[in-house]
C-alpha cells in the first residue's frame, strides 16, 4: 500500500517532520532538566510516608471530643 503524497514524505523524514521531532525531543529534554529535581525534593511527599501519622492526628483529635458542652452549665 502506498501512501498518499503529504504522509510519504512526512513519514520519509522529509519537510516538517525533521523540525517537530527536535522541537518534541528539545521540549522533552527541557522540562526533564528542570523537573528532575522537584521530583527528588517532593519524593519523600509522593511516597505517603506521613499519611500514617496524619491518620493518627486526626484519630487523636476526634477521640479527644470537644468538652465545651460540660464547660457551660
Amino acid at each position: 500500500m502506498a501512501w498518499p503524497g503529504w504522509a510519504g514524505a512526512r513519514l520519509n523524514g522529509e519537510g516538517v517532520v525533521q523540525p517537530v521531532v527536535l522541537l518534541v525531543l528539545i521540549t522533552l529534554a527541557v522540562s526533564h532538566w528542570l523537573l528532575e529535581p522537584v521530583v527528588q525534593v517532593l519524593q519523600p511527599f509522593f511516597l505517603l510516608n506521613w499519611l500514617p501519622w496524619v491518620f493518627l492526628g486526626v484519630g487523636l483529635w476526634l477521640l479527644a471530643g470537644d468538652d465545651s458542652q460540660n464547660s457551660a452549665r
